[in-house]
């Protein structure tokens, strides 16, 4: 039950979109960023290392692959 919310965030629950319509302001979009899913694999990753080691490897070599492409995308534009 806590993928969803690691993904996607809190949407209109969250305390950025509470302020922001409190002062008025537009609501910013969700983008997707490298890092963050990156950082989230890798959470993932080290319980499951413990437990299904197999499945605990590719998650953490899912998310050295993705922090290597974030890096590379900020490098490069």
């Amino acid at each position: 039950m806590l993928l969803p919310l690691i993904f996607g965030g809190a949407g209109k629950l969250s305390l950025d979109h509470l302020l922001a319509r409190g002062i008025g302001a537009p609501a910013l979009r969700p983008q997707a960023d490298g890092f963050a899913t990156a950082l989230t694999a890798a959470v993932l990753g080290l319980p499951f290392l413990m437990l299904i080691p197999a499945l605990g490897l590719a998650l953490l070599g899912v998310a050295a692959v993705l922090a290597a492409t974030a890096g590379l995308r900020r490098r490069h534009g």
